[in-house]
């Protein structure tokens, strides 16, 4: 427990742990407990769901593992395929992160990336501070840089409001006016508009197994196990029964991954009766929502500050 720190006020306990500067374990006043926890610190660094980590550079894929810099393109870590996946095998969700700040109901952390890790240029420093604002997780990734280069970080929460089996019976609220197609990799190719009733629209809360029952971009759903698309939205209400989440990013789009490729090779703890069960993880046990820019490289010049932010507001 010596690489716990845990961040409390009236409302909830947040656990935070250095291994990819993770959410490690979450309990609201209520007793409800909604983030999906690993079996181990371990597992934070190692494990293929990326559960609770932070990750920077880039969250997401690059398309055939090259980037444009300016003039210049870099040839990065192809680590899934042909394409790079949530920035190679020296992310920062690889990574034990250094300790910065520790207060009653914040904690930051601080990685360090070296020039031409997994081929992104400039010696970097990623800060991540977890803060509690009343009802409220506020998670602020700030970014620099010595050379020109790309940031584009997101966190990987998995949510499941009553820890058990499928989280596809919760609802979700997002007035998204586009969402992403993907490729037969999952990378974003194309924006369309979303259409009233489709699958793809969440203006009015619907359950997610509601909406893939709607029928449209079936081979979408199918190759993606449920979701795993980007919606042009800042915004996005996840509920089960009468627990509710709102989402909150200053990024271009939310990427809605409802963990169709979860399976038994990642394991969980789950709260069972005041006791820690370990168990299986399975499809679509739990959705993560992943604020991040498609399809905008936008470049971040020495002496700038990339901040990204986040927000998980609980109506408790």
């Amino acid at each position: 427990m010596g690489n716990i720190y845990s961040i409390a006020n009236n409302k909830m306990t947040l656990q935070l742990t250095p291994y990819g500067a993770s959410m490690r374990h979450l309990k609201l006043c209520d007793g409800s407990e909604p983030l999906l926890s690993l079996a181990s610190e371990n597992d934070y660094i190692r494990d293929s769901s990326y559960a609770g980590t932070v990750i920077a550079p880039a969250g997401g894929r690059i398309k055939n593992g090259e980037i444009t810099i300016i003039d210049k393109t870099f040839s990065l870590t192809k680590n899934e395929g042909k394409n790079m996946l949530h920035s190679g095998r020296c992310s920062s969700a690889r990574r034990i992160w250094e300790v910065g700040s520790v207060r009653k109901e914040s904690v930051s952390f601080i990685c360090r990336l070296e020039d031409g890790a997994d081929g992104f240029p400039g010696s970097r420093i990623i800060t991540a501070e977890y803060a509690l604002d009343y009802r409220s997780i506020v998670l602020n990734i700030r970014c620099t840089t010595d050379k020109p280069t790309y940031f584009n970080p997101t966190t990987h929460a998995y949510w499941n409001f009553h820890q058990t089996k499928s989280a596809l019976d919760h609802a979700l609220v997002m007035s998204a006016k586009y969402y992403w197609l993907n490729d037969e990799t999952f990378v974003p190719v194309m924006r369309i508009p979303v259409k009233p009733h489709s699958s793809f629209s969440f203006v009015r809360r619907i359950t997610m197994n509601d909406a893939v029952k709607r029928g449209d971009q079936f081979n979408q759903l199918k190759d993606g196990k449920g979701y795993n698309n980007a919606f042009c939205a800042a915004k996005a209400v996840l509920s089960y029964g009468s627990l509710s989440m709102t989402y909150t990013t200053n990024a271009s789009c939310i990427w809605l991954y409802s963990g169709g490729y979860l399976d038994s090779s990642t394991k969980l703890i789950c709260r069972k009766d005041g006791k820690n069960i370990l168990t299986d993880a399975e499809s679509s046990c739990g959705i993560a929502l992943e604020g991040s820019d498609v399809y905008n490289h936008r470049v971040t010049e020495p002496g700038d500050i990339f901040n990204r932010t986040f927000s998980f507001t609980f109506n408790i």
